[in-house]
């Protein structure tokens, strides 16, 4: 059992210690929440002044960070001493708010980064402008874009690096939290509470940031359970509970969580598991009967087991979620990865996510994949040009060994987000007629068939097997 403690106030950990519970150190970071979204937001609409663009406090700001890291490093202290279960950095973060779109961060620290950032991956300015359909003299003469330039200009490329940059940016914030506690306390598991779905904007793109995370109090939406357990197999799930479920919600809530990488629970809100009498109202009973089973028997062996997951892969491709958003169709997107893992799901496929970037440097292969679903996969690398990934090839030589290829939509960018036909590129890649509810059917060409369950539906003696 734990609670939460301030990790930055020794009396606090002690008292959470003196009731028999280990602490998780909580809200320790600045910096993961921006101040003043709704004044940059409507400077911007007013006056168009690019001061507006500038994040405050920007994650490049170089006084920032040593202010932080100052601040911090008292904390790290603590931590080595009293031994938190997880070190959860603030709640709710994202890099704007939210989902919410704006094209943050123009501060010229940023600016600079980026500028570097762009030189070290390309090697060379004209490799850039190969990739990006640009005509830069060096490197320091690039400019970010906002979304709203990148659609009337049709400028995607640079979009496309600047945003991704972004999502590096806010990864590598996460690193240096970390870091800064495991120098004093190297068992420290970085978490984060409250957990936001994935936009174009907000740096959340959880195959970066789970190089971040050994363990998240979640909360669910896109998916993302799924995700991180996917990209970073080891992490801890304990989502928040509480808010006033009763019966079998909660029950769904436990159980279900467990078979995501869960290992506990946090609840939140004392009051909505107390009557007025400060005993245990009925959403308390029912956790507080839940955990009791979750701590003995199936539960513990449940934490204990790795989860099995079919060899049916599907490809996350933030950069086909940029493509999306560019041609006004980023709901269209989100829909269409509900559509597939639904009826996934309905046909009784345990599939997993395989990144963009670790699908070109071999993933599929490594893990066996039988079949591949592209939802709504607008790009896909190519490889050809410098810091290219060979997504492609590497779903060609799926199909080649037999597998199957299975697309909603057919791809029109490559990696860079540059026009590309691939009429005869990609004549192995299926688009079923019925879209995302049709692809299960086709899973059977490559040999892929779903765990077959006994319920009491479909075997009159079901409870002999369970």
């Amino acid at each position: 059992t734990a609670s939460s403690a301030s990790a930055f106030n020794e009396n606090n950990i002690k008292g959470v210690l003196k009731a028999g519970m280990r602490p998780n150190f909580l809200g320790f970071a600045q910096g993961l929440h921006t101040k003043s979204l709704a004044d940059n937001l409507r400077l911007w609409q007013n006056d168009r002044d690019v001061n507006a663009l500038i994040r405050k406090p920007s994650l490049s700001d170089p006084d920032f960070i040593s202010q932080q890291r100052s601040r911090i490093e008292g904390s790290a202290v603590l931590a080595a001493k009293y031994n938190p279960l997880q070190i959860i950095a603030a709640d709710e973060t994202s890099y704007t708010s939210y989902s919410a779109d704006f094209d943050f961060d123009w501060h010229p620290a940023n600016i600079a980064r980026f500028r570097k950032h762009l030189s070290d991956r390309f090697g060379t300015v004209a490799n850039l402008n190969a990739a990006i359909g640009t005509s830069y003299d060096s490197f320091d003469a690039v400019e970010p874009i906002t979304g709203e330039d990148a659609k009337s200009s049709k400028r995607f490329g640079l979009f496309n690096e600047w945003r991704a940059f972004n999502d590096i940016v806010w990864t590598e914030h996460f690193k240096f939290l970390r870091d800064i506690y495991r120098e004093k306390y190297p068992s420290a598991r970085l978490s984060v509470s409250g957990t936001q779905v994935s936009a174009v904007f907000n740096g959340i793109d959880w195959a970066r940031l789970m190089e971040a995370f050994d363990a998240i109090c979640d909360y669910g939406g896109r998916f993302q359970l799924l995700k991180r357990a996917s990209f970073h197999p080891a992490y801890k799930s304990t989502p928040w509970g509480g808010y006033g479920r009763s019966g079998k919600a909660v029950d769904h809530q436990v159980w279900t969580n467990l078979l995501q990488n869960g290992a506990g629970m946090s609840l939140f809100w004392w009051y909505s598991i107390k009557n007025p009498d400060l005993s245990l109202s009925n959403s308390g009973k029912d956790y507080q009967r839940v955990f009791n089973e979750v701590r003995s028997g199936p539960g513990r062996q449940i934490m204990a087991a790795v989860p099995h997951y079919d060899p049916v892969a599907i490809l996350w491709s933030p950069t086909s979620q940029r493509a999306a958003w560019l041609k006004g169709a980023f709901q269209e997107f989100v829909s269409t990865e509900a559509a597939v893992m639904n009826s996934l799901s309905a046909a009784g496929y345990r599939p997993f996510f395989v990144d963009e970037r670790a699908a070109a440097k071999g993933a599929l292969a490594q893990k066996a994949v039988k079949a591949v679903v592209l939802p709504m996969s607008l790009a896909l690398g190519l490889g050809e040009k410098t810091a290219g990934m060979k997504i492609l090839d590497a779903l060609k030589t799926i199909s080649d060994n037999g597998g199957v290829v299975i697309a909603t939509h057919g791809p029109e960018f490559d990696e860079f987000l540059s026009p590309a036909d691939f009429t005869a590129k990609a004549v192995f890649i299926k688009v079923p007629a019925g879209g995302a509810s049709a692809i299960s059917a086709e899973l059977g060409t490559a040999g892929v068939k779903p765990a077959v369950f006994v319920t009491p539906e479909n075997h009159s003696d079901a409870h002999r097997f369970i």
